[in-house]
């Protein structure tokens, strides 16, 4: 009967042995669909070798939108890529999601974070960007390029014109090597400033190992973080100048007598291009085999901002239309609702971020708000946390009024004097508690030497007592 159980526990073991065998393999498989992708729709390996791209492009077209399933929100139309994502470029809100939280190869649009870095460092007048070795000996034939050489200089400026408009990858890694120098960190440093900035900005599906994007297996992002920094690059003057520049010339250099013109690679700024978008204010490309087709895309309308983020998408062509139609569908979908006076959260002075884009379907009232200062001490800055049924759409940035600092700062006041009180019961009881550690040491020394005395006295009348007998004995 022993021998039996034994048996059987035997191929219990084997059977769940092999059960955890095949979930890690299928955990390894499906590391996508866990972060937002459809289970019954996945784009395999074996697809990208027996499918064409029109093929792969349909079955892109057949996986879900993820944000087809949020509560009370406007039905979007598909893409032909693997993941999309539009945000409101004003508060952060996700208006389109598909396998937003996916990881992908992002190709040349890594050069958004690369200019971020170098526009948080750098002085686009005063900062020489200098060729070395290092960054050119790694093109390949096909590589991006606008022709520099070694021991070249030219202006951070003309660096980010020459990185961002014609997607020269020499160009992104001197940019690297320039600001890292300046930070004291080098190259590599300055990578990991990119991976820094990005969990800053609340990436979490991120991780960038150049500063161009040329392919590296450990190299990646999400749609929703390529969003989150493409939002933050927005945010710069500088930049939003460069990616509305469709022609750009660097002048000669040190090196070079001839001066270097180079044209935006997005199309659909360019009015005489099929795929031209009059709301459109540029944006970013890029391509590898890995990434397939990628872009980052702004448009303004009806005093909205937007982008999009498109990843591993199928074909150039495709790209634009489905960018195209995702602007369309968040345009004419969404309207900016502010809270009326009667709205307004109890300690709001009033709205620096104009208002939250909603459909049609959700007023201001069903949202449930959350109000976030910055910081009481130093400002009367405050977040609005804006959510809809448990899932947060946006913030707004707004200024509290002096009642809500005056009653937040003396609520936290008490705070500080009971923690202060509760620090001196602490000290108090430590006190306590060594005095009466004290005493007892004293009372069992006391004790010891009582004792002693009363050992002493007992032999000394033991001695008494035998000179006596002796004494007696001798009489």
């Amino acid at each position: 009967m022993k021998r039996k159980r034994k048996i059987i526990a035997g191929l219990l073991a084997g059977v769940l042995l092999f059960g955890t065998f095949g979930q890690s393999v299928a955990a390894e498989e499906v590391q996508n669909q866990a972060a937002g992708q459809s289970p019954q729709v996945v784009i395999t390996e074996d697809d990208l070798q027996k499918l064409t791209q029109d093929e792969l492009a349909a079955k892109a077209a057949t996986m879900p939108v993820e944000s087809n399933t949020y509560p009370n929100w406007p039905q979007a139309v598909n893409t032909h890529g693997e993941a999309a994502v539009v945000m409101d470029c004003d508060t952060g809100e996700v208006l389109y999601a598909k396998n937003p939280d996916a990881k992908y190869y992002p190709a040349s649009i890594t050069k958004i974070m690369t200019a971020l870095v170098a526009f948080k460092y750098g002085d686009l007048e005063n900062d020489k960007v200098k060729f070395t070795e290092d960054s050119l000996s790694f093109l390949e034939y096909g590589d991006a390029h606008i022709g520099m050489t070694v021991g070249e200089e030219i202006s951070l400026k003309d660096a980010l014109y020459g990185m961002m408009l014609a997607s020269a990858n020499e160009v992104a890694h001197a940019i690297g090597e320039c600001i890292g120098a300046k930070i004291g960190t080098g190259y590599d440093g300055f990578i990991e400033e990119m991976n820094k900035t990005a969990q800053e900005l609340g990436c979490t599906q991120t991780h960038f190992t150049n500063t161009n994007g040329l392919h590296d297996d450990n190299h990646y992002v999400s749609a929703k973080d390529m969003a989150l920094i493409a939002k933050a690059a927005f945010e710069y003057e500088q930049f939003r100048q460069i990616i509305n520049t469709k022609q750009y010339t660097i002048p000669p250099t040190n090196l070079v007598a001839e001066a270097r013109t180079f044209q935006q690679n997005h199309k659909m700024i360019y009015s005489g291009s099929q795929y031209y978008y009059e709301p459109c204010m540029g944006g970013k490309t890029g391509f590898t085999d890995q990434s397939r087709t990628t872009l980052v895309t702004y448009a303004q309308k009806d005093g909205k901002t937007l982008l999009a983020v498109n990843l591993k998408t199928y074909g150039s062509a495709n790209v634009y239309g489905d960018t195209k139609a995702m602007f369309e569908y968040g345009f004419n979908n969404f309207q900016k609702v502010s809270p009326t006076q009667e709205e307004m959260p109890k300690g709001i002075k009033n709205l620096v971020t104009t208002g939250l884009l909603l459909p049609s379907s959700i007023a201001w009232k069903d949202l449930d708000v959350e109000i976030q200062p910055v910081d009481l001490k130093t400002s009367r800055e405050a977040v609005l946390q804006c959510s809809y049924q448990g899932r947060v759409l946006g913030t707004l940035k707004a200024e509290l009024t002096d009642a809500y600092v005056l009653e937040h700062t003396q609520k936290a006041e008490p705070k500080e004097v009971d923690k202060d009180k509760g620090n001196m019961q602490v000290e108090l009881w430590k006190i306590i508690a060594v005095a009466a550690v004290g005493i007892v040491v004293v009372l069992i020394l006391l004790l010891l030497a009582l004792r002693r005395r009363k050992r002493r006295r007992l032999a000394r009348r033991r001695r008494q007592q035998q000179i006596r007998r002796r004494r007696q004995k001798q009489g």
